[in-house]
């Protein structure tokens, strides 16, 4: 006949002090749906939040440890930068002074073959009056260039 007794009777046994805690309307059923429904989202999102918190975590360290390296890889550069700043290697000693000890027309003519920047360091080690026989002995404009390179290094 179009009358919900079901729901009628529920919602009046509802009203009833004692039974209103047993007996559930259809509302109350959706609220209670809702609520379950609400809860298992939360928890859901609760998992992610912790999931994301231990990404970040580990991303962290991860950054952490790259700062570490980069620290020490810092430090190892300043080391090799002042060991190349100090006094010069033995070989470029021995081999200055083999330059030093030849004629300076030999010397020159050897120098004059070899790359720019070895013949500047070796000049470099070399006394000043030997540098300038060596250097006199050299065509000009090789000369020329050597002196140009030495004085800007």
């Amino acid at each position: 006949m179009g009358v919900d007794v079901v729901g009628k009777t529920k919602e009046a046994l509802n009203k009833i002090p004692f039974l209103e805690e047993r007996v559930t309307t259809d509302l109350e059923a959706l609220h209670e749906r809702q609520l379950s429904e609400k809860n298992e989202e939360l928890n859901m999102l609760q998992q992610q939040v912790e999931g994301l918190e231990a990404e970040v975590e580990s991303k962290e360290q991860t950054i952490t440890e790259l700062e570490e390296e980069v620290a020490g890889l810092t430090k190892e550069m300043k080391e090799s930068e002042e060991e190349a700043t100090e006094e010069p290697d033995e070989k470029w000693k021995e081999v200055a002074t083999s330059y030093s000890e030849m004629k300076p027309k030999n010397a020159a003519s050897i120098l004059e073959k070899m790359e720019k920047s070895i013949v500047i360091s070796i000049l470099k080690q070399v006394d000043a009056e030997v540098r300038g026989e060596i250097l006199a002995a050299m065509d000009p404009e090789i000369a020329a260039s050597f002196t140009e390179s030495f004085l800007v290094e």
